[in-house]
């Protein structure tokens, strides 16, 4: 059991940072090359409100808050139970 919580917290984190990455491409592709956010510095909620601008369509923000908030909760519960 304690191996598929490990893997449950490794694919949410990896999912989550796929996600982040996905919204950083998109919202640098629209923006001119002088506006366009680091690779090297952690701006997720810049990034994040940016593409809402861009993209109000788009759950990809709310998919990437809710992947994170559930690792929290879910490796706090996992390990705080053991």
């Amino acid at each position: 059991m304690e191996l598929v919580a490990w893997g449950f917290l490794v694919l949410a984190i990896l999912a989550n940072t796929v996600v982040s990455i996905l919204i950083q491409v998109r919202v640098n592709e629209k923006l001119p090359r002088s506006e366009r956010f680091s690779w090297w510095t952690r701006q997720g909620f810049d990034v994040g409100r940016k593409h809402r601008q861009l993209f109000p369509e788009s759950v990809l923000p709310d998919l990437q808050i809710a992947l994170f908030a559930g690792t929290l909760v879910w490796g706090w519960r996992w390990f705080s139970l053991r």
